[in-house]
């Protein structure tokens, strides 16, 4: 079962990351048949690949999830297996030969004891070269890929995850939903935050009790503009920002 979908800038590459299926890519052409996919080689640098995106227009894509753990190792990120690194955040060139796939990570910015962040979704600027990654514990970080490190970090939803985030570069806006159906909106260069809204779903039935479900199921970008979310309470709802 899929858990995330993404499309390319050029329409033509669909990626898709799930719990139990890995990473694979379909590229899609004209015609019957044409459609091909194959299996995204990560490796061991994450233990969980939860979200992805394409950083270029076609073969270079990121992954985000939780960092593979190095257990007598010391400090770092080394591993012993291949890609030999472990990171939450990795870059991957799909054109490149197996053995050097990996062209970016993020695995020097966690170093223990530091309880390292496990990513939940990615959102892609091409104008500025970065990636917009939101984390489980509601922090935001920008991996610059030009810089190949993490350049900011931001507290942007209090002790809940990061569950969508959206890189509006027509508008130099970020959007970012947590788990809790908060929504907030940032500038997309100096990160201030520009609007919130609170609550736009709310949890219905056991799971509001047990405090474990999220409110917030899905959400898409129609437009610069408009945003469209899904709740655990069954509403649809269209929000302009």
């Amino acid at each position: 079962k899929k858990c995330q979908l993404a499309w390319n800038a050029a329409g033509d590459r669909l990626l898709g990351v799930g719990d139990s299926t890995g990473v694979s890519m379909w590229t899609v052409g004209e015609g019957r048949g044409a459609c091909q996919v194959c299996t995204v080689p990560t490796g061991a640098a994450q233990t969980r690949v939860a979200c992805g995106t394409f950083v270029s227009l076609g073969s270079v894509i990121a992954t985000g999830g939780r960092k593979a753990e190095q257990e007598g190792m010391g400090g770092g990120s080394s591993l012993r297996t291949w890609p030999y690194v472990a990171a939450g955040l990795c870059v991957w060139d799909m054109l490149a030969p197996p053995h050097s796939a990996l062209v970016a990570h993020d695995g020097a910015t966690d170093t223990p004891p530091a309880m390292p962040a496990e990513y939940t979704c990615l959102a892609w600027a091409a104008g500025q070269q970065r990636v917009f990654c939101g984390t489980k514990s509601g922090e935001l970080r920008v991996f610059d890929l030009r810089q190949q490190r993490i350049s900011h970090r931001v507290e942007a939803h209090a002790a809940t995850a990061v569950r969508h985030c959206f890189a509006l570069e027509g508008t130099m806006r970020l959007v970012t939903l947590s788990a809790a159906a908060d929504l907030k909106v940032w500038n997309m260069k100096n990160l201030d935050c520009l609007e919130t809204h609170q609550k736009l779903h709310r949890v219905r039935g056991v799971g509001s009790v047990a405090g474990k479900a999220s409110a917030l199921t899905c959400a898409t970008m129609l437009s610069e503009w408009h945003l469209v979310t899904g709740g655990q309470d069954g509403v649809l709802l269209l929000t302009r920002i």
